[in-house]
């Protein structure tokens, strides 16, 4: 499945939350922020304010470079052969960290392409990106059901 068929199907999937009546609920750190969300196009207009807020203040906008994270001072390879013991843990230890920071810093790299990409296309994607990250500690959503009065 291509990436463009991926975030039609996240469109198509995320609309179906959304119908007349529907308050998107923000749940950040200092209190909750309403929004009417109607129609995946006013949940899209809202959920794209809320990542140009975020991108600026809350997440790096610029890349960061893996040529930046600073490796470890000795070789996977010679601390493996060389030492032994509370020494090798360390060393492997210090090369696992690097390892999880470089994976860290490639997601967080793909994910403001993402924010940016979903920005710069006025896209519905952003209301997708905005639910994946509901889980995330103050970056919750829901979604409420007004009652008709009809």
């Amino acid at each position: 499945m291509s990436k463009e068929e991926w975030i039609a199907k996240s469109i198509k999937r995320a609309e179906r939350t959304f119908s007349l009546g529907t308050i998107m609920v923000v749940h950040e750190k200092h209190g909750d922020r309403y929004f009417l969300a109607n129609t995946i196009a006013e949940a899209g207009c809202a959920c794209r304010k809320l990542l140009r807020e975020r991108l600026g203040l809350w997440w790096e906008n610029e890349p960061q470079k893996i040529e930046d994270i600073r490796k470890p001072q000795m070789s996977k390879e010679d601390a493996e052969k060389l030492l032994s013991g509370a020494l090798l843990k360390a060393a492997l230890g210090e090369w696992e960290e690097y390892e999880n920071l470089v994976r860290y810093t490639q997601r967080q790299n793909e994910f403001i392409s993402e924010v940016e990409e979903a920005l710069a296309a006025e896209s519905d994607y952003a209301v997708c990106i905005i639910m994946s990250r509901a889980s995330y500690e103050y970056e919750g959503v829901s979604f409420k059901q007004c009652e008709s009065i009809i």
